[in-house]
C-alpha cells in the first residue's frame, strides 16, 4: 500500500477522533485497489498491509497529519 493511501487513511482517522466519532478502516468489504474482485469481502488489505506497523503509528504522527 502507498503511504500516501496510509496518511489519507490517518486523517480521516484523526478527524473521527476530533469528533468524538469512532473511526472504521474497512478496506474488505467495498472494492478497492489492493483487492482483487474474488478477494472483496474475504481479505482485509489494511491488515494484510499494515498489522505488524500499525502498532508503529503514534498519536504525535497523527497530530501531524494535516487534514
Amino acid at each position: 500500500m502507498k503511504y500516501g493511501y496510509v496518511e489519507i487513511i490517518l486523517a480521516m482517522v484523526k478527524y473521527a477522533l476530533e469528533r468524538d466519532m469512532v473511526p472504521v478502516v474497512d478496506l474488505k468489504n467495498c472494492p478497492n485497489t489492493y483487492l482483487e474482485p474474488n478477494e472483496v469481502g474475504k481479505i482485509n488489505s489494511w491488515n494484510f498491509s499494515f498489522i505488524s506497523s500499525q502498532r508503529k503509528v503514534s498519536m504525535r504522527y497523527m497530530k501531524t497529519v494535516s487534514m
